[in-house]
């Protein structure tokens, strides 16, 4: 059943997978919630029977991957270990922290931890957040769409980004000697 979801998208998993995670402001390692949403699937499909309507419960299916690893990226940001990787994923740099690292400067092995930091925020924090700094729009439109003042938008984003840079300075002076 997992081969036969990874071959080609047949349900469009992926799109759904972005969606969710944009909706919700998450920064998280879209690859991971992919597979750990194909495997859910491949393990309640069974005992699906048509309802709740199929768009539905795949959207339960893909909130619940994401749950899932959040859970243990909460788990992995408690951790001592600036190493450790999801159980059964590849030491690699998944794009999503290397698009918070990159343009907050920090290293690719504490990224990760402020990933984790930044999806623990109120969703309000998250979305201004990502919205200003990672893709860059305009500090007075999303103001006028928000409905408060730029400069408490501002100020909004310059509070994550200090929660933030606070987190990467705890993390990278916890791995040094």
């Amino acid at each position: 059943m997992i081969l036969r979801l990874a071959q080609g998208d047949p349900l469009g998993l992926r799109r759904v997978v972005g969606v969710r995670l944009a909706r919700r402001a998450l920064l998280l390692d879209a690859d991971w919630v992919h597979l750990r949403t194909m495997t859910r699937i491949a393990l309640a499909s069974r005992s699906y029977e048509g309802s709740p309507p199929f768009a539905h419960w795949l959207e339960t299916q893909v909130d619940a991957a994401i749950e899932e690893v959040l859970d243990e990226e909460r788990e992995f940001a408690q951790s001592s270990s600036l190493t450790q990787n999801p159980e059964g994923c590849s030491l690699h740099q998944p794009a999503v922290h290397k698009a918070l690292g990159d343009p907050l400067g920090i290293d690719p092995g504490v990224s990760r931890r402020v990933c984790a930091a930044l999806n623990g925020l109120p969703y309000q924090e998250r979305h201004t957040f990502s919205s200003l700094v990672l893709r860059g729009e305009d500090l007075d439109q999303m103001a006028a769409e928000s409905g408060i003042s730029a400069s408490r938008v501002g100020r909004r984003v310059r509070r994550v980004l200090d929660h933030l840079l606070a987190v990467a300075h705890k993390s990278s002076t916890k791995s040094q000697p």
